[in-house]
């Protein structure tokens, strides 16, 4: 018994309590084999108690020190029974603190997992690009912003939890990142990360409110010049399309039209086009406002000057049909297309230099210098004395011209005009001024000019003519 008792005790006092919850569960365990033992040794120390009293009873004259050796027996087995319950309470202490402590672990890593996630989402929600095209479109990337910025408000109280459940781990001698693979210094970062980018993002929203407030302006203003002009050019089509009387009254109305978009309708454009570029240039790509696009306005501008230039020239081969003019109808034609391309402001009138450069185009040898014949011309022909000569007044004065019988030499002058005084012509210089099915029966019948690429005998072509 003696050796049995001396055994545990050392037993007890040696025998660690454990590291983690295994091995503490373990030496429970074990130390319910010692109790169990223990029990079992019960009846050899009730033998021992039996057989003192015997030896008592019979007067053994040794009986003393068999009662000293009974009582020290006695006191160690009272000893042993105290230690023993003094290891399971303590045993019973570290299993719950390793439990509370894999409880912290175990709750920190659940718990940080899932911080995680929703910062780093954050995190990319906060850093999309600002791709706006509008004031609305910044309302809404400013009210996402602020559902974020709630959400991190309402985490704030967990962070704070475990910020504190990291701190027991580290107090408990353990890392937070037993069980976890965030730690709380990741959280930190990622955590003052988001509340950087809120305030980044803040401010970046509040500089793309102020960019897209102004381009706002200029899409209403480009929405208000793009109604105005649509409205402009369906009054002007209705115009057109409601002329009425004769053919010299419709025609008078149709000039007064085309001057008026001349002027005004090209102003208007020309302010779209200005409008249009100023988009541009300030990057603004898209207009919600309004549907109507630079292309599609300038379809409907040219679509406008063309039922415009259809509408005179229908008129005038009226007017010719119905007069009495000694010119065909493809000399008509010859000379609208002539007046049209020296009317430089397009307002169905040619100044002096207009007519004097028209003139010489269809060969005739006028100068430009004042007080030539050229002015001598238009007085003869400008009716109201206005300076400015209509088409009327320009046909009546190539109809008397063309009527006029004419040379070799006027032909050849005529081709040194168009030359610009050179004794050899270009097809270039040609298709400057004339017709292109004249042009190709000139290249095909002049001669070719000695020494000179590409070059033609107007002379030699002229004579040829009146042979």
């Amino acid at each position: 018994m003696e050796k049995w008792i001396e055994s545990k005790e050392s037993f007890l006092k040696s025998e660690p309590l454990g590291d983690n919850i295994s091995e503490v569960n373990a030496r429970l365990k074990n130390h319910e084999g010692f109790i169990a033992e223990k029990n079992a040794q019960e009846e050899s120390l009730a033998t021992l108690r039996q057989i003192a009293a015997e030896l008592k009873a019979a007067g053994f004259n040794g009986f003393p020190a068999i009662s000293s050796r009974l009582s020290n027996i006695e006191d160690k087995w009272v000893h042993l029974g105290s230690s023993g319950d003094d290891r399971k309470t303590r045993l019973q202490a570290k299993l719950a603190e390793l439990q509370r402590v894999e409880n912290l672990l175990l709750d920190f890593a659940k718990r940080s997992l899932a911080m995680r996630v929703f910062l780093d989402r954050s995190e990319e929600d906060l850093t999309e690009p600002i791709n706006c095209e509008s004031v609305s479109a910044v309302t809404e990337l400013n009210a996402a912003l602020d559902d974020i910025q709630s959400g991190v408000n309402s985490r704030s109280g967990e962070y704070s939890q475990l910020q504190a459940l990291a701190s027991k781990c580290q107090e408990a001698g353990v890392a937070e990142t037993t069980f976890s693979e965030v730690s709380f210094s990741d959280l930190k970062n990622n955590w003052n990360n988001v509340q950087n980018l809120i305030k980044q993002r803040r401010s970046e929203l509040a500089a793309e409110m102020d960019k897209q407030t102004s381009h706002d302006q200029f899409r209403a203003q480009f929405k208000d010049a793009a109604e105005s002009f649509m409205a402009y050019t369906a009054e002007q089509s209705r115009a057109i399309g409601g002329l009425s009387g004769d053919a010299q009254t419709q025609l008078s109305e149709l000039q007064a039209i085309q001057s008026g978009l001349s002027s005004d309708g090209q102003q208007q454009f020309n302010g779209l086009l200005s409008l249009d570029r100023e988009l541009v240039d300030n990057g603004v790509f898209e207009n919600p406002m309004t549907e109507a696009t630079i292309d599609s306005l300038k379809s409907e501008w040219d679509s406008l000057n063309t039922i415009a230039r259809q509408k005179n020239e229908v008129l005038n081969e009226e007017i010719f049909a119905q007069s009495q003019t000694g010119l065909s109808k493809e000399q008509l034609a010859e000379f609208q297309e002539c007046f049209e391309h020296f009317d430089k402001n397009k307002d169905q009138l040619l100044d002096r230099l207009e007519f004097g450069a028209c003139l010489r185009s269809l060969g005739q040898e006028v100068s430009l210098d004042a007080g030539s014949k050229l002015d001598d011309i238009i007085k003869s022909i400008d009716g109201d004395g206005d300076g400015q000569i209509t088409f009327n007044e320009f046909v009546g004065y190539m109809e008397q011209v063309s009527t006029t019988k004419d040379t070799p030499d006027d032909l050849r002058n005529a081709f040194k005009i168009i030359a610009g005084d050179k004794d050899y012509i270009t097809e270039t210089d040609m298709r400057c001024v004339m017709p292109a099915d004249k042009v190709d029966f000139c290249v095909a019948n002049m001669k070719p000019y000695p020494g000179v690429p590409n070059a033609y005998d107007y002379a030699s072509f002229s004579k040829a003519m009146y042979a």
